[in-house]
């Protein structure tokens, strides 16, 4: 990504006092993010604008299906889903560092996104150790669940592949981490 953050406007001919505000504006857009952010934001658009290089696709304006596709890739290559949804924050501020339209607001992005995040947690494995994209069946989870409460002197009747959502919900909760958790009813809650 460019130091610049307002080139369109810096980079025109103007009096000498709009020079000095759009500096000031300038030093402003600068400290937008944390060196950090800018940091880890650099190496990621660096990463992205390599793929669309090694592809023959422009990374500036990027079209969204480009970018669907880089994150689609990234998760395939095991990315983690914060990770990829750092990776895309980094295309949409280069965007609007360059005054771009921004393509991760495509719906195409957000679905991409979306499944990313919610892709399987718990998937089977094969011999060696080898780990697929498979999800495991409900079913699976639970009985590995109760094998484990059983190995570690638990009454697995007890516990489900539910208790781990159910758990990790609590314990969100308990340390008020923020994540709003959404549990469907399937039955009507007593009054």
């Amino acid at each position: 990504m460019s130091e610049e953050h307002l080139p369109a406007i810096i980079n025109q001919p103007a009096p000498a006092e709009l020079r000095r505000e759009l500096a000031l504006a300038e030093g402003y857009a600068a400290s937008a993010l944390a060196p950090s952010t800018r940091r880890a934001y650099e190496r990621d658009w660096l990463v992205f604008a390599t793929w669309c290089a090694e592809r023959g696709a422009r990374a500036i304006p990027a079209a969204p299906a480009s970018v669907a596709a880089f994150l689609a890739s990234e998760a395939d290559r095991g990315f983690r889903p914060v990770t990829i949804g750092r990776r895309a924050a980094a295309i949409a501020a280069a965007h609007r560092a360059q005054d771009r339209p921004n393509p991760c607001d495509s719906g195409a992005v957000a679905a991409v996104m979306s499944g990313i995040r919610r892709g399987p947690v718990f998937r089977q494995m094969r011999r060696g150790d080898k780990l697929t994209d498979r999800r495991l069946s409900d079913q699976s989870v639970a009985l590995i669940v109760k094998r484990r409460a059983q190995a570690a002197g638990l009454p697995p009747t007890f516990l489900s592949g539910h208790s781990l959502r159910a758990g990790y919900a609590t314990a969100a909760a308990a340390i008020q981490c923020g994540i709003e958790v959404r549990v469907p009813r399937t039955q009507p809650w007593p009054p």
